[in-house]
């Protein structure tokens, strides 16, 4: 998990925001919960996609 928050906070930086103010930890547990559930329960070949929708 160490290596997803570095490679966000990069991603952040990158776009020169804030992670906490565009990815909060609570949405980034949530939607974690969310695709995970996604991968397991449909097919994981729909986590990208969903993904793309919620964030539509």
């Amino acid at each position: 998990m160490a290596d997803v928050e570095i490679w966000l906070g990069e991603v952040a930086g990158a776009l020169d925001v804030t992670l906490e103010d565009v990815l909060p930890s609570a949405t980034q547990d949530e939607l974690l919960t969310l695709t995970g559930d996604i991968a397991h329960n449909v097919v994981r070949l729909a986590v990208p996609l969903s993904s793309y929708l919620i964030g539509v």
